[in-house]
């Protein structure tokens, strides 16, 4: 016997059959299986994820959405992995900045991406805040895994 968890995640993916993206509303879906619409928060949270192949985007209020697309595992996923592995739990400046090279030349970014991203990353506001090299190794960690799935 499924639980009401189970229910909603198959009548979700039973629309992702038709398309790769979808658009639903919170309300529609807790009215339909008579629950709360913490209880569809829930379901997308755990259950609709990036490691698990999907985006979400959502917009609350009355004429809010749930978004949900599908995408599709990167053909190199698990050097994506391997590179990954070299985030430290806080990662400086110039440890930052070689990282950002390495995902250059492996190809997962463009030149332009990383200059931006290495600006970003290596803002001296960052270093003004004590914990900066966790908020670096801690966004580094975020793009790698997103850099595993491409969508359109």
């Amino acid at each position: 016997m499924s639980n009401l968890s189970d229910d909603i995640e198959r009548y979700i993916k039973a629309f992702l059959v038709q398309s790769d993206e979808i658009e639903l509303k919170r309300s529609e879906i807790a009215s339909q299986f008579d629950c709360v619409p913490s209880q569809i928060n829930y379901v997308i949270n755990t259950r609709f994820t990036v490691p698990k192949g999907y985006v979400v985007a959502s917009k609350r209020g009355g004429s809010g959405y749930i978004r949900i697309t599908k995408i599709q595992l990167r053909d190199n996923a698990k050097k994506i992995d391997l590179l990954a592995q070299q985030i430290e739990s806080e990662m400086s400046i110039n440890d930052t900045k070689k990282y950002l090279i390495d995902l250059f030349q492996q190809g997962f970014m463009t030149r332009r991406e990383i200059q931006l991203l290495s600006l970003v990353m290596n803002s001296p506001a960052i270093d003004q805040d004590t914990n900066g090299n966790n908020w670096r190794s801690d966004m580094l960690a975020q793009l790698t895994e997103h850099l595993k799935y491409y969508w359109e």
